[in-house]
Parts: C-alpha cells; sequence; structure tokens
C-alpha cells in the first residue's frame, strides 16, 4: 500500500509571465513599470471542494494575481478549477513561458502527497483510496516540467500545504503536510511550513503564509531569499513557533519583485512640493516617475496607459489604498479607467499604478490619494501637472 500524506492548502510560485484567461480575474501587466525581464505567473485559486470547502484560496489568488500584475508580470488567473482545466492552464502557461527570464506559479487548495510526489488537488475529485490519488489530482511536478523545458532564468515554487487531508477517513495513513521537492538549478522551492507539518488557515480575508507574503512582496530592493526569511520570522512570532516556513534552493542568480535603485528614478519636476505631499500624522506620498513623460501624445488601443510609480508613508494608520487618477479642469475624468491599490499596510513602500482614457481627450494633472476605504477620506494627496492627449489610432501621428 502506497503512503499518503495530504495537505488540504498548496501554494504554488514560478516566475513566469502571465497572461488573463477566461475563467476567474483577468489582469495584466498595465499597472506595472516596464521590466527588461520576460516574467509571466499563473495563479489558481480552488475554494470550491464538495466535501471539504475552503475559505481562503480564492481570495489567496486573487489578492496575489493583482500584486504580481502592479509588480510587472503578465498574470494567468484561474479559480476553482478541475483536474482537465488544471491541465490545460499549465499547458497554456508553458507556451507564454518560453525562454521567459522570471517564471511564477501559485495554486491555493488542497493538496497531498503520495509516496514522495505532491498532488494539487481539482475541485471535483473524488477519492476514496490512495491508489485513486493520481487519477483524480494533477502531479506539481507537471510544473516543474514544464519551466524546465520552457529554460527559464529564475524559478519559484511556493508550496502552502497547511490543512487536514480532506479524505482522511478514506485512508488507511493519515500523514500531514507535503513531500520535500529537489530544487533543479535555477529554482526556488518555498513550504508555507516544515515538511510534514500543518500551517494555519488564518482567520482573516487571506491565510496566514499569503497574508504575510503580500505584505513584503512589495519592499523595494529585497532579494527573494530575504523575502521568505521576512515571512518566515513574522509568521514564526504569530503563531509562537508553531509555524515555520521553510525553503529549498538552488538560485545562481538574484532576484527582486521591486527595484529603486538610483538609475530607476525619474526626476519629475524641479519643485519638489508639486510631487510630494505629507500631513501632520507624518503619512506621506511622492510621485518618483512617470511613464510616458509629458507632454504625450497616447493612441488608445495601442499604449492606452500611463504608469505611475509612487513612494509612500503610511503612519496614521494600520493599512490603506492608493488612488492614481486622471483630472481634467479640476474634477475626475469623466472617461478615466483607473483602479485603486490592494491594501497597503503601516509602514514604507513604493506602489505601481495605471490610469488611460476610454475616448479620446486630455489629462491636464494627475491626482495621488491615499486614504481609507471604510471612511472615504483622503489622508493625504497631491496633484501634479501634465499633459497628455489621448487620440484615436488614426490621430496617432498629430503633433501637439
Amino acid at each position: 500500500m502506497k503512503r499518503l500524506i495530504i495537505a488540504p492548502f498548496l501554494v504554488l510560485f514560478i516566475f513566469y509571465p502571465i497572461f488573463p484567461q477566461d475563467r476567474g480575474l483577468n489582469v495584466s501587466s498595465q499597472n506595472s513599470s516596464p521590466h527588461s525581464e520576460k516574467r509571466v505567473a499563473l495563479v489558481i485559486g480552488n475554494s470550491a471542494y464538495k466535501d471539504m470547502p475552503l475559505l481562503n484560496p480564492v481570495n489567496d489568488a486573487r489578492d496575489i494575481a493583482y500584486a504580481l500584475a502592479e509588480l510587472g508580470f503578465e498574470v494567468i488567473h484561474k479559480d476553482n478549477l478541475t483536474r482537465t482545466e488544471i491541465i490545460n492552464a499549465i499547458r497554456a502557461f508553458g507556451e507564454r513561458i518560453n525562454k521567459a527570464e522570471v517564471a511564477l506559479f501559485y495554486y491555493a487548495g488542497h493538496g497531498m502527497q503520495v509516496d514522495g510526489r505532491n498532488w494539487l488537488i481539482p475541485v471535483e475529485a473524488n477519492v476514496s483510496h490512495e491508489y485513486e490519488v493520481e487519477y483524480e489530482s494533477v502531479d506539481a511536478g507537471r510544473v516543474m516540467d514544464t519551466m524546465q523545458d520552457a529554460k527559464s532564468r529564475l524559478n519559484i515554487v511556493i508550496l502552502d500545504a497547511c490543512r487536514n487531508n480532506p479524505f482522511a477517513r478514506s485512508f488507511r495513513s493519515a500523514n500531514r503536510g507535503l513531500a520535500v521537492m529537489n530544487a533543479p538549478t535555477g529554482t526556488i522551492i518555498a513550504y508555507a511550513t516544515a515538511p510534514g507539518a500543518v500551517a494555519s488557515d488564518g482567520d482573516k480575508k487571506n491565510g496566514l503564509y499569503t497574508q504575510e507574503l503580500l505584505k513584503v512582496m512589495r519592499i523595494p530592493d529585497l532579494k527573494i531569499e530575504e523575502l521568505f526569511k521576512k515571512v518566515r520570522i513574522s509568521i514564526q512570532n504569530k503563531t509562537a513557533g508553531k509555524q515555520i516556513p521553510w525553503e529549498s534552493s538552488s538560485l545562481i542568480g538574484d532576484f527582486f519583485f521591486l527595484r529603486n535603485t538610483t538609475a530607476e528614478k525619474t526626476e519629475i519636476a524641479t519643485d519638489e512640493k508639486s510631487v510630494t505631499a505629507t500631513n501632520d500624522a507624518g503619512d506621506r506620498l511622492e510621485i518618483i516617475s512617470i511613464d510616458p513623460p509629458s507632454p504625450s501624445v497616447i493612441p488608445i488601443g495601442i499604449s492606452q496607459d500611463v504608469v505611475v510609480k509612487v513612494a509612500y508613508e503610511l503612519r496614521s494608520t494600520n493599512q490603506c489604498r492608493i488612488w492614481v487618477q486622471p483630472i481634467i479642469d479640476n474634477t475626475l475624468h469623466p472617461n478615466g479607467n483607473w483602479q485603486p491599490s490592494l491594501a497597503i499596510q503601516n509602514g514604507k513602500g513604493i506602489i505601481i499604478r495605471s490610469f488611460g482614457l476610454d475616448a479620446p481627450g486630455q489629462v491636464d494633472h494627475i491626482r495621488v490619494m491615499m486614504g481609507s476605504d471604510s471612511t472615504k477620506m483622503a489622508l493625504v494627496s497631491l496633484m501634479k501637472e501634465v499633459r497628455y492627449y489621448f487620440v484615436g489610432k488614426s490621430s496617432s501621428n498629430q503633433n501637439h
């Protein structure tokens, strides 16, 4: 009889540029600054299990997808997939990541281990005996093989095996956790907890591991190894040592989700007050760079977005959001296309947002605001004068 270990929640990260697809939330890298490296990500969240549904995986996958899009990844995001749909998503992912510099695969949902092999559990899985696992599930090794075949420079796999075995009553063995996987050259494999142990699902919107991961992904100039170390320290403290995330790495290069080097900084104006704003509580916003520079003519449907990199410091509250909006004649543009950031945590960081217009028109200012969803009040805001002309394709060669 094969030995089986099940971990209901499995999260996999592999760095590759990813594209949106039909099921789940579609996001792209339009909110991100340009990167010289090709980044693709496949993000899957499975919650709607018949026998043992999960609360957080769909939320985790959605928030990770948005964060990755902000950080320059092309993202394919899928929710509540069957076995065939997981295989098809991995296959499509493989087509996108050919020779990518960075590939990322994220899976949140039930997972299990049989004889040292880790399996992703589809939402419709019906397993009564251990031998049925390989026929009802998807081998995590399929993702690893896809990454290696694509010859990407850097791969990251994150396995979050944090809940009890959903099929425990059907099996003679009821071991917990996931099996240790060897990391091929250029790969880092991160576990939400030590192999064979159980991780916390958390009592908020996100699982504990993803919650802490989201907090540190936007910290500039943080190497991936240091990022996981911060997550490990935070979770160890929050769980009084009951959960200790763990990694296996064979990386031969450095990776940063976000860089903030001197070369990347672009001075927007000589008047410092025009790009920086603070309040009495110490909250602060600063526009670091805008792309394309002002003035510019932007053809709608070709290069629609203006990308704005904003540095922030939040002191007065635990979390808030940041808005970057197009303004015309001191009013929010009626044809503006923009979205607020995900919730940001107390502290310092850098966030990248973008906006566009859905119809031809002019933008004469950019407004950046930091505020709370609950109060709808701005903690601090700033305005930057610009000249952007959004035109139809046929008008893109006009001079202004």
